[in-house]
Parts: structure tokens; C-alpha cells; sequence
């Protein structure tokens, strides 16, 4: 297991501030239980506003924290808020120890005729190698880019999304959590699933049509607990460190608002 992750995906604007905050703090955040923190291996973020998406990623660096290094990349642009994010440091498995590099921080992105989908990912797809060529994929860096092209063939394979994240969920083994931007010509959906037991998640909802996750909770409520209390949030999945659950659920995100609708 290994990893951390964090996103929002709603209406209102949020600073991009309180992510810098919230994934420098999971970078290191390590519980009694845990062998190693959730990061420090790389780091990266994936944005989306005003109808441009922005990837931004960095690598091992004994010399400066992978968080900190993306955050700098970001002050080359104007954004300081967004209605789109996800956020990922990374905590290298065992069979990949050896490479922590860039290339290999997420997000990962997979991209062929009109479809588009970038994922994060925290854990470890079991059965990597078996869906490499069930699905004909040869150019999968490590396990975590595998598990976001296969879905990219299930959307390109399937008429319907829903019987295209269907499968998805059949076929993937292991211990994951993993959210995913999807766009599809001019449509966008959201996907957001847990398997097995993994480092932790924590899923807030409202009403609004807003949700905002994390592997783990005191992040959260440190840094957006205001935020999250007043526009009336509340947990619709919660698993601990090393507890087993799964849950999946996607939604087709509104074009200008970034609201998600139920699909």
C-alpha cells in the first residue's frame, strides 16, 4: 500500500492555497500502524478552469520536498483557484523502489481519438501485468498507469459509460483507491472507487452537487473543516488504514459549473 490522495470536484471555487497546504502535510503524514509516510517518492496535480486543464508533476528530490517543487512550477501561472482538483504524493511500492523519477508521478494520462481520462491512484493493481494483455497495452510505465489506460479502452469499447466503468470494476484487482477526470468529446465525468484495503479515504458530499476527498481525514478537517461545516457537507464513505471496503461511484460533471450530476 502506499500513496496519498486528495481532490475536490464542485461549484464553488477553492483555493488552490489549501491543497498546497493539505498534500505538504500528507507528503509526511505517517501513523503509528504505518511503515513509512504516504509520500515523499513524488508528487503532482491536475486542474481544470475555464475550460484548460493543467498537469503539473515532480519526482524524488533528496534535495526539496516533490510537494513543495510542484507548487513552485504552479507559480509560472496566474491560477490560484480552481473548481477541479486532483492531488497525489507518492510513496513507491516495492516493485518500484527504483524508479522515482518524474515520468513516474502521477497523475497519468490516457488519451485516444475523443477520450481523455487522468487518474491518481494509492495501492497497488494486482493483476497489472494479466490486464496489460487482456487489453493489448505495451507502453504502461508501473501498475498505476496501467489501471488508467485500461479504462481508457472500456470508454472506447462501450457505447455507454456506465457499462464501460462496469467492467472496470470487474476487472481490476487488489488493493486501490483511485479518481479519475473522464472527457469524452464535450461531456466530462468524474470517478471515484476503492478496493480492497488501501491507506485510507474519506469522501465529503453536499447538496450542491460538490465532493471533496482525501485519504485521510484531519487534513481536511485542519484546513477546509470551516469550509466543509458551512456549505453543509457531509461523509457518504469512510475507510481506515488497512480496512477492507469497496465503493464506486461516477458522476457526469456539468459543463461551466463543475457540478456533479448523478448518472
Amino acid at each position: 500500500m502506499s500513496c496519498g490522495i486528495i481532490g475536490y470536484v464542485g461549484i464553488d471555487l477553492l483555493k488552490l492555497e489549501i491543497f498546497r497546504r493539505i498534500m505538504t502535510e500528507l507528503e509526511v503524514l505517517q501513523e503509528k500502524n504505518e511503515k513509512s509516510p504516504l509520500g515523499g517518492h513524488g508528487a503532482g496535480l491536475f486542474l481544470v478552469e475555464n475550460s484548460k486543464e493543467l498537469i503539473l508533476r515532480a519526482g524524488a528530490d533528496k534535495e526539496k520536498s516533490p510537494v513543495k517543487r510542484v507548487f513552485e512550477k504552479l507559480q509560472e501561472y496566474s491560477q490560484d483557484s480552481t473548481r477541479f482538483f486532483l492531488g497525489h504524493v507518492r510513496r513507491a511500492s516495492k516493485e518500484y523502489e527504483d524508479k522515482l523519477s518524474e515520468e513516474f508521478a502521477h497523475p497519468f494520462i490516457a488519451m485516444e481519438r475523443d477520450v481523455e481520462v487522468v487518474g491518481i491512484h494509492n495501492g497497488f493493481l494486482s493483476n497489472h501485468s494479466g490486464l496489460q494483455k487482456r487489453y493489448r497495452i505495451e507502453d504502461a510505465l508501473i501498475d498505476s498507469d496501467v489501471l488508467c489506460k485500461v479504462l481508457l479502452k472500456l470508454i472506447l469499447r462501450h457505447r455507454k459509460i456506465e457499462r464501460a466503468i462496469q467492467e472496470y470494476f470487474e476487472v481490476i484487482e487488489g488493493n486501490n483507491t483511485a479518481a479519475f477526470y473522464i472527457k469524452k468529446g464535450r461531456e466530462m465525468w468524474f470517478l471515484l472507487l476503492h478496493t480492497g484495503a488501501t491507506r485510507g479515504l474519506v469522501v465529503y458530499e453536499n447538496e450542491k452537487g460538490n465532493i471533496v476527498f482525501c485519504s485521510r481525514e484531519q487534513p481536511l478537517k485542519q484546513y477546509l473543516g470551516e469550509y466543509l461545516q458551512k456549505n453543509n457537507y457531509f461523509i457518504t464513505f469512510h475507510i481506515g488504514i488497512k480496512e477492507h471496503g469497496h465503493f464506486i461511484n461516477w458522476w457526469r460533471i456539468e459543463p461551466g459549473t463543475f457540478r456533479l450530476l448523478e448518472y
